[in-house]
């Protein structure tokens, strides 16, 4: 009888016992390797879809500020987001995209398509679920007003920030014709809305601009050569420079200053109230400038509040704080002088054009985005706008201005030069610094298709407990068969084999089953996988498709007959102890003893892993907290009774005659 015999026989004559185990680790297998062939699939499947998406486009362009069409390499594009609704039957979509296009999109991802026309509307198959409209019906597109100025700005309209406009659907756009077209990578339906670009423009005041284009290749080098200040939302007003924003960049403004050391740096501010003792004026424009001490106020308004040399000068403004309430400041400063009107005090290019306020013919036709009381407004104000305009009637150190009114988007509204340093300017100014982005979007796809965490990962994690319980059954199986054939190793032992040659060959038995078992399980981790996806479809609408590669099955299959191999060693651990008898309770103490301490140090540890980052720490410390609560556990029923008085006392103590086996139960379940 040679030991290849004798596996081979021992083999066939428990077969039942080896069914059992087989089928543990097929399972653990399957899951296992069924987690990462999802993964797989799932990272494939999104790469695929994400490019799809993007067609030929490699890069996109784009900018916080509308530019000029004629700087796009590729296809040009107003790119916002907003809601589709459905004006027959009311049904809305949200977090739309909504593309201002023309034939030049289908051009550039060389598709056979016709572009929209005047109202016309196509939209993707994900919206037309959606909405679920028929041809010619009417299709309201609520998108968000673009504006140069900041929103958290005095200047920016929050009462304009909707623009609602009115297309006719016209047909659904498939898939393969770039229906689910997508910037950003996301998993699910695409719901898009493809409008006219040139109507588009009408409706948002922006004729000849854009947001965006695509490009095949890196369109930053064109676009640094061939930019304009317009672009950026820059203009030069005369010797004046200033933003479409209301107020300057940092970064912007520290260039010009670099550019032409002899410049004159501006902040001005609309002041509701300027007060000196009793008498005030209304609605005021302050300018921040210079480093003079105090405040000084123009020849006009020092008539009107006849301040002496030092007397306290209060002006009032609004600013908006970061929960946007409107909210009413003051400052006191000295009184220090007198500006006149043949200079800065009656200069109006110290401020910028206000919309709402620098082109209109009187002060009470004022449309700010900001509350007014007209009443407050004198015939002698009126008669002031109407001579000297946006003029301002105080002046106050430029420190100062920039503490009281500076915000994250700068502390300038404008920058006076002496001379012209248009191309100068043009030279030192990156536009990718100042609002223009380029990014590689088909990486950034692939990069998103990964995920931060691999998928085979995460579904390894969820599927760890179910691995783990497979082979605690099996493990549990393969036990109860060794404890079997107890006299079949009684008499090993009496012919001369040693317990290291019985364990080795036991082992190897368990592990020529374990190996069938694994064989099974690739098989059913393909099922497993097909069956995950096919859930997956369902939940996140997407097309998935199952990848199948050896890398995923053989790591699933190694990491099975690992953990197999490991299990089945614990339970050869004491087998020169499988004769039957009773553990003293004198034995039992300083084990259980032990136990619980060895708990306490993994309840311990466990608790410390959950705050490591997910979700690595999250299943680390919940497995250790597991593996103290078994441990305690064990400990708990290894604990001797002298004597049994209660129901529960004797279950525990039967527990305790097999503990590694009760706890193995405990564990699987």
């Amino acid at each position: 009888m040679t030991p290849r015999l004798l596996i081979r026989r021992s083999i066939a004559w428990y077969w039942r016992t080896h069914v059992a185990v087989a089928a543990g680790v097929a399972i653990a297998v399957a899951v296992l390797a069924g987690a990462f062939v999802v993964g797989d699939s799932v990272r494939a499947s999104l790469g695929e879809l994400m490019l799809q998406r993007l067609g030929n486009t490699a890069f996109v362009a784009s900018s916080t500020n509308f530019f000029r069409e004629q700087l796009a390499t590729g296809a040009p594009l107003i790119v916002l987001e907003g809601m589709a609704i459905h004006d027959e039957s009311g049904r809305r979509a949200a977090r739309v995209s909504v593309y201002g296009m023309d034939e030049r999109f289908w051009r550039f991802h060389a598709r056979d398509a016709a572009a929209p026309q005047h109202r016309e509307l196509l939209m993707s198959e994900g919206l037309a679920r959606e909405l679920a409209p028929e041809v010619g019906d009417s299709i309201q597109i609520r998108i968000g007003k673009p504006s140069a100025i900041p929103a958290e700005t005095l200047h920016g309209r929050k009462d304009e920030s909707v623009r609602t406009t009115r297309f006719t659907f016209k047909a659904v756009l498939p898939a393969r014709a770039m229906g689910d077209f997508a910037l950003q990578p996301k998993p699910g339906p695409a719901l898009a809305a493809f409008v006219p670009l040139r109507r588009l423009q009408r409706d948002l005041e922006q004729q000849g601009r854009i947001n965006a284009f695509l490009a095949a290749g890196s369109p930053a080098d064109h676009i640094r050569r061939h930019f304009e200040l317009e672009d950026l939302g820059l203009k030069l007003r005369g010797n004046i420079v200033e933003s479409s924003a209301m107020i300057l960049p940092d970064k912007l403004a520290a260039k010009t200053a670099a550019i032409e050391p002899e410049n004159t740096p501006i902040f001005t501010y609309l002041a509701n109230t300027i007060r000196s003792g009793e008498r005030e004026i209304p609605y005021s424009l302050v300018t921040a400038i210079g480093n003079y001490p105090g405040i000084r106020l123009n020849e006009w308004a020092y008539r009107e509040l006849h301040p002496k040399q030092g007397d306290p000068i209060t002006f009032e403004y609004y600013v908006w704080n970061p929960s946007g309430r409107l909210l009413t400041k003051s400052a006191t400063l000295p009184f220090t002088g007198i500006v006149p009107m043949s200079g800065l005090g009656g200069d109006r290019d110290l401020a910028p054009d206000y919309p709402g306020i620098s082109d209109t013919n009187s002060l009470s036709d004022w449309d700010p985005p900001f509350p007014m009381d007209l009443k407050r407004i004198r015939k002698i104000d009126e008669d002031y706008w109407d001579r000297y305009r946006t003029a301002p009637k105080a002046f106050v150190p430029l420190e100062t201005g920039q503490q009281l009114w500076g915000s994250r988007f700068g502390h300038l509204t404008s920058i006076r030069v002496n001379r012209d340093i248009r191309e100068k300017l043009k030279a030192a100014i990156d536009p990718l610094e100042l609002g223009f982005s380029v990014q590689d979007v088909r990486r950034q796809a692939l990069a998103a298709a990964r995920g931060s965490t691999d998928f085979g990962e995460y579904f390894a994690y969820f599927s760890f407990f179910l691995v783990v319980s497979a082979l605690l059954l099996a493990g549990l199986f393969f036990r109860f068969g060794i404890e079997q054939r107890a006299r079949e190793i009684g008499l090993l032992r009496a012919v001369g084999l040693s317990p290291a040659l019985i364990r080795r060959l036991m082992f190897t038995e368990g592990l020529l089953v374990a190996c069938a078992g694994a064989v099974i399980g690739s098989v059913g981790a393909l099922l497993y996988g097909a069956l995950v996806l096919a859930r997956l479809r369902s939940w996140w609408q997407t097309d998935l498709t199952m990848h199948v590669t050896p890398s995923p099955l053989a790591i699933g299959i190694a990491g099975g007959l690992v953990m197999a191999a490991a299990f089945l060693a614990l339970a050869l651990r004491k087998l020169e102890q499988l004769a039957p008898r009773e553990l003293m309770a004198g034995s039992a103490a300083g084990a259980a003893r032990w136990t619980l301490t060895i708990a306490s140090a993994f309840a311990v540890a466990g608790i410390s892993a959950l705050f490591a980052p997910p979700p690595a720490g999250f299943f680390a410390g919940a497995g250790l907290l597991l593996v103290a609560a078994l441990l305690a556990l064990r400990g708990r029923i290894s604990r001797p009774h002298a004597q049994v008085r209660t129901t529960v006392q004797l279950g525990f103590r039967s527990a305790g005659y097999r503990p590694g086996r009760s706890v193995l139960c405990v564990a699987l379940i």
